[in-house]
């Protein structure tokens, strides 16, 4: 393997709190008001051009133990823009961290109200955020309407929260099953130790030929892509390693830890089960069941005796009330009536491209399709784009609300605007690499694979 694992997981330490990103540039003489309402820390930026129109951004995921810093929008460049441009920047903080859903949504409203009562009415708000924020942007145009105007969700888990929390059970459900009988997937007594053990479970894993392939199949029962960032690869060990770095640096706390312990606790009780899940009809239908099959086959192992092995181990129910819980707070049901726009890239391995694939049928059932933009760049790893790629994602959403129509928002097109911003704007950070690197906007066109456990159907 060309990277050991220890130096990946170094590299992760920002990625485990989520989506911490830059802190906002100073833009052209705006006016910054902070303040706290409820409990939850306020920022809102304004240009001395305000149109009166307002980006409302949700944050993504931060651990109990985090701080939440003063962004806006989380990208300098893109910030200095929409200000230029005349638009407001407000955020909330929420009152609470870890997965603070049904805080953001009503955090970020009261936001909207204190603009109102202390500016002036908005005239219009687009709500966008990412990872766990862009979920709670799509919420929160579904369940306030006539005050969105749009919506961008980046990196969302738009399948909702129940399938998010359920993915992490059965990831851990295999590595417990087959790898350690001793580790804690819900009820954990002490998170520390319990991660602790988990990743020393994992790291002996990765020493074999057996274990790198038990990992695997492990994550394809959530479509895990062997892609963590850096070049594509292309042989089976270069792949394994990848989907190593995945189960050790990423998934941790939400697993195995302080995250699973807070979003429980949140709840009032585990949210989470794999009562009745097949755990071979997960694999026939995963994108990842080629792979799983070659690394069984180069191990030498019966992957039919796992799978049996899997189907044997008694299941986890859920506390009914805690589950009805994070269902009620975190369900998309694709009903928004203003325009929406996702952005993915293709090789999520923690919000997978899935999950936003199921929004997109949600729409089609509930909603309006015509409404709703997909766009996706073809790239490894969790929200990696460049400033490049996300102003122009912004500007689909503001052409479409202001015009009434979409603009062309073919791969080419979309790929042409972004080349046009200068150097800066095409730097991204890329976790594989472990620091900023210059990347090729790329903007493709995508069709995932159906999401494997939705919720509700």
């Amino acid at each position: 393997m060309k990277r050991t694992l220890a130096l990946m997981v170094a590299v992760l330490t920002a990625l485990v709190t989520a989506t911490s990103l830059p802190t906002s540039a100073a833009a052209a003489a705006p006016t910054v008001h902070e303040g706290v309402i409820d409990g939850a820390r306020f920022w809102v930026t304004v240009p001395e051009n305000w149109t009166g129109e307002v980006f409302l951004y949700s944050h993504g995921h931060y651990a109990p133990n985090a701080e939440v810093p003063p962004v806006t929008s989380g990208y300098p460049l893109v910030e200095q823009k929409l200000l230029s441009e005349g638009y407001a920047l407000a955020a909330s903080a929420y009152r609470t961290k870890g997965w603070a859903v049904e805080d953001g949504l009503r955090d970020q409203i009261a936001l909207l109200d204190w603009i109102g009562a202390n500016l002036r009415r908005p005239t219009r708000v687009y709500a966008w955020g990412l990872s766990m924020g862009g979920l709670t942007s799509i919420l929160l145009a579904e369940r306030n309407p006539g005050r969105f105007a749009g919506v961008l969700s980046a990196c969302g888990p738009d399948g909702g929260s129940v399938p998010f929390w359920n993915q992490w059970l059965d990831m851990g459900f295999v590595v417990r099953t087959l790898l350690d009988p001793g580790l804690q997937l819900t009820g954990i007594q002490d998170p520390a130790a319990n991660n602790a053990r988990a990743l020393a479970t994992l790291r002996a894993a990765t020493t074999s030929p057996q274990g790198l392939a038990r990992i695997a199949l492990a994550n394809a029962m959530t479509d895990v892509p062997a892609w963590f960032g850096g070049p594509r690869p292309s042989t089976l060990e270069d792949e394994l390693f990848h989907e190593a770095v995945y189960a050790i640096g990423m998934y941790r706390d939400n697993t195995w830890g302080a995250t699973r312990v807070e979003v429980e606790q949140r709840s009032g009780g585990n949210p989470s089960w794999n009562v009745g899940v097949d755990y071979g009809r997960l694999l026939a239908r995963s994108s990842m069941r080629p792979l799983v099959e070659r690394a069984y086959a180069a191990a030498g192992l019966d992957l039919d005796a796992d799978l049996a092995a899997l189907a044997a181990a008694p299941r986890i129910a859920p506390d009914p009330a805690a589950a009805f819980d994070l269902a009620r707070d975190g369900t998309p049901l694709g009903a928004t009536r203003t325009p929406v726009v996702t952005l993915h890239t293709t090789e999520d391995g923690l919000t997978g491209a899935e999950q936003t694939g199921w929004y997109a049928k949600q729409v089609s059932r509930f909603g309006n399709p015509r409404n709703l933009r997909q766009l996706w760049i073809d790239r490894a790893n969790h929200c990696r784009w460049s400033q490049a790629e996300m102003t122009v994602a912004i500007d689909a959403l503001t052409d479409r609300v202001h015009s009434g129509r979409w603009p062309d928002t073919a791969p080419a097109t979309l790929n042409a605007e972004a080349t046009a911003y200068g150097p800066d704007w095409h730097r991204m950070l890329d976790y594989y690499v472990g620091a900023p690197v210059t990347v090729t906007p790329s903007f493709v066109d995508h069709r995932p694979t159906p999401m494997l456990r939705p919720f509700p159907f």
